[in-house]
């Protein structure tokens, strides 16, 4: 199945937890190990900007998290007689779920598929343990229904260090973009799309923002995974031919309208798991976790050992760190089981602000410059100007340099982006090819020129899948073997196909499906005519020499935009791919567009659309 959970379903998570099976029991004194498989990967369909502004919700602040939730509401007049607060988690946001049921196939094959899989529901509800509660107290304090917290397990089954080849990152995978416009910070030392508490609160704001949009659950959770400039562009379409326009009746990507039924399957196992043999762990009801405020620097290692974790579980529960220490000169929190919490709040008094961080005293030898040295000791060329309060990048031999540095050697810490980085330059397989781009270049022809995917393509160079590319721009892919891969499909047009239809269907242009068979993209295809297809590419010569050629077939014109057009539409109307229509204009496939705004596109001598 293409579009399953650990596929990923989304297909792969792509940013596991490198080597740590490790997460951590809940648990009302101690931190014991939990032992679990290694975290699946996922895919994330990037999440484009829906307007230049967008005002997010008030943050929601991390609680006193050691009061009971009777504790954290309003004082009321108590009744009578109070129900017991549920024991179990589970039980409690049973009692929340909002989501309306639906009897549908698209449901049914995903509830088959976790009911055939339950070890897969199990190894995540254990993964769930450390970041459920705080999770559910979120959603609970904006009202929202609480179905919306099983999100992360079709997101990125509840792996905080979950990475997608397409860039998006986090239990709640958050493209770059994305995270930036709800107020989560990404440096060198931290990555705010993979704090637990930040990250839950833009998710919950951006969800909370599409719902206001299209005022439906179903609806906003659709455009939280293709964007919301793509569901409105088919409530649009729909509207049009008067047909309904709710969630199961738009023409949305596949992955998105397997999505959603994802979320709806996983949320009915929750509410019976009985019924589709799953064993859930008990989570208890109460908080598992306490945000400690540090003012200044602190080694993460030896925040570990203050607090009895190990360093493995101190980066499960402040996944944001990139490094070996958290970010310099600016107040922070590190999030701590509460049954550590004492101790460590305690030894954190104990310990003098500049004994926080390890300092060495580094001669200058000759040769030597400020990056070389940043390098070496995992820090940057800012810090070590700030610390030795200089302002220019010359430096002397024999000079002396006050260099913060790790308590170990940088490769222990086990999660730190150093040793994640250095994991997924392992995994790779296959030959090493450093591409430059050329004219013309967009990620969907170079990935189909080398029979790889967009997102792998987009993963290994650390972009989005919808980033737009610049002639001379140094790209790197790893294939195996030495020539693109060739699988050819032979097809037989069926009732109502098209060639559009069908280029969707494989993932290929219309211009090259028409080109492979000897037609205009404009032809009427008749029932039972064949079809050849190359769904990965047909040889790096032949693109070549195509793609030239195929320039040649085509006009240029100007098209200027007007009212209720998107790029999707505008694509549609020409016959366009939309990801060459929007790389034709440096755009992202899910920008806005304004009437009056010029574009470019490049069209078959035959094509009968127009302007008009």
């Amino acid at each position: 199945m293409d579009d399953m959970p650990h596929g990923r379903r989304p297909a792969a998570l792509r940013g596991a937890l490198m080597g740590a099976s490790v997460a951590l029991l809940l648990a009302s004194s101690g931190c014991a190990l939990l032992t679990q498989q290694p975290p699946t990967a996922a895919e994330q369909t990037p999440l484009p900007p829906e307007a230049d502004t967008i005002t997010a919700l008030p943050p929601v602040q991390w609680k006193d998290l050691e009061k009971g939730p009777e504790e954290q509401t309003a004082a009321t007049p108590a009744p009578p007689v109070t129900p017991a607060a549920p024991q179990n988690l589970w039980e409690r946001m049973r009692a929340d779920f909002q989501l309306a049921t639906f009897d549908n196939d698209r449901v049914t094959a995903k509830l088959n598929w976790y009911a055939s899989h339950p070890e897969y529901i199990e190894r995540v509800a254990q993964r769930a343990k450390p970041y459920l509660y705080y999770i559910v107290e979120q959603i609970q304090a904006r009202n929202m229904p609480l179905d919306l917290a099983l999100l992360p397990v079709v997101e990125s089954a509840f792996d905080p260090f979950a990475y997608s080849g397409s860039g998006a990152s986090g239990l709640w995978q958050f493209m770059p973009e994305t995270g930036r416009r709800f107020g989560l910070d990404q440096n060198w030392w931290y990555d705010g799309r993979r704090d637990i508490a930040q990250s839950t609160r833009a998710a919950l704001d951006y969800l909370q923002y599409l719902y206001n949009k299209f005022d439906n659950w179903l609806l906003a959770l659709a455009a939280y995974n293709s964007g919301g400039g793509r569901v409105a562009w088919a409530i649009r379409k729909n509207e049009r031919r008067g047909e309904p326009t709710d969630f199961w009746h738009l023409d949305l990507p596949r992955q998105t309208r397997a999505y959603v039924p994802w979320l709806l399957a996983v949320r009915d196992i929750i509410q019976d798991p009985k019924k589709y043999g799953v064993t859930l762990p008990a989570i208890p009801n109460k908080p598992y976790l306490a945000a400690v405020p540090i003012k200044s620097q602190i080694d993460i290692a030896r925040a570990a050992k203050m607090a009895g974790l190990t360093l493995e579980q101190m980066y499960l529960l402040n996944a944001g760190y990139n490094r070996w220490a958290t970010v310099p000169g600016r107040e922070q929190s590190l999030l701590i089981p509460i049954s550590e919490r004492a101790d460590f709040v305690a030894n954190l008094a104990a310990l003098p602000a500049d004994k926080r961080v390890q300092w060495s005293h580094h001669e200058i030898a000759r040769g030597e410059t400020l990056s070389s040295i940043a390098n070496h000791y995992g820090t940057t060329v800012a810090v070590l100007k700030k610390v030795n309060q200089i302002s220019s990048s010359l430096i002397r031999a024999g000079q002396y340099l006050m260099v913060p540095n790790a308590d170990t050697v940088l490769d222990q810490y086990a999660l730190s982006e150093i040793r994640r980085l250095r994991h997924d330059e392992l995994a790779r397989r296959g030959r090493k090819i450093h591409y430059v781009v050329r004219p013309g270049d967009s990620l969907w022809a170079i990935s189909r020129r080398y029979g790889v995917s967009t997102r792998q393509l987009a993963g290994w160079n650390h972009i989005s899948t919808r980033s737009t590319l610049h002639i001379g721009d140094k790209l790197v892919l790893w294939r195996k073997g030495s020539a693109p891969r060739v699988d050819k499909v032979d097809y037989v047009v069926r009732a109502g196909d098209s060639l559009w239809e069908i280029s969707r269907r494989y993932d290929v242009g219309t211009a090259e499906l028409a080109r492979w068979n000897g037609i205009s993209r404009n032809d009427t295809l008749s029932i039972g005519e064949k079809l050849t297809i190359w769904p990965h590419g047909h040889g790096a010569a032949s693109v070549q020499t195509v793609s030239a050629t195929q320039r040649d077939l085509q006009r240029k014109i100007q098209y200027t935009v007007r009212s209720g057009d998107s790029l999707w539409s505008i694509s549609n109307q020409f016959d366009v791919d939309v990801n060459e229509l929007a790389s034709w204009n440096q755009l992202s496939t899910d920008d806005y567009l304004h009437p009056g705004q010029q574009l470019v596109l490049y069209i078959d001598e035959q094509s009968e659309s127009t302007q008009s």
